[in-house]
């Protein structure tokens, strides 16, 4: 047990030194190197550290002047996509706002009413009488196509009944159911519209 324990102790001293030694001719190696590049930069000529600083300088340079170009190119590239998606965007609003123009025409052709003036409403009332008229006589299953025409004077009188086209015999088969509605009540608002020609064509109710 003895001669065993002191083995140990041996073999344990010896990697104490070992250690030790080594230590100390890593940091003398290791000062060596640094010493060996000291004196290499110490022996360069001051031409050859100009050289060297120059070379430093130009490829410093050259690096910034390439980081320039490619800054310059993005500027570039960015102003195209920002150019084009302005055009984009002003193409699209135009489109857009002819389409809200033609949306707006349709709607005011829409909104627009049919109105009809006071002159068309008497005209109206008047059609309605001379059917109204004929509707009751023994001609109204014979009604033949047949245009008239007669002036309405301002005091609702009439004056100048004229066949235009049509059935003349039938014409005159129904004129006085035409005539007899006269004289008609014309409102004063309406009397400096007169006088002024009626027109008429009478059709077969059928048709009508």
């Amino acid at each position: 047990m003895k001669n065993n324990k002191s083995f140990y102790e041996d073999m344990f001293i010896i990697a104490v030194v070992i250690v030790i030694i080594y230590g100390i001719y890593s940091m003398f190696f290791s000062d060596e190197i640094i010493i060996e590049k000291k004196i290499k930069s110490e022996n360069l000529s001051p031409e050859q550290n100009k050289t060297n600083k120059n070379i430093s300088k130009i490829t410093e340079i050259k690096d910034i002047n390439i980081s320039k170009k490619i800054i310059i190119k993005e500027i570039v590239n960015n102003k195209i996509i920002v150019k084009k998606e302005l055009n984009s965007l002003k193409s699209q609003k135009a489109i857009e706002v002819k389409k809200k123009e033609k949306i707006v025409k349709k709607e005011i052709i829409k909104i627009k009413p049919e109105k009809k003036t006071s002159t068309t409403k008497l005209y109206d009332k008047l059609k309605k009488q001379i059917y109204k008229n004929i509707k009751n006589t023994k001609y109204n299953e014979q009604i033949k196509t047949t245009k008239i025409k007669l002036t309405i004077l301002k005091n609702g009188s009439y004056e100048q009944l004229v066949f235009v086209s049509g059935d003349k015999k039938y014409f005159y088969k129904i004129q006085s159911q035409i005539t007899k509605i006269f004289p008609i009540k014309i409102d004063k608002n309406l009397e400096e519209k007169f006088p002024r020609y009626f027109r008429m064509e009478i059709v077969p109710l059928n048709n009508k």
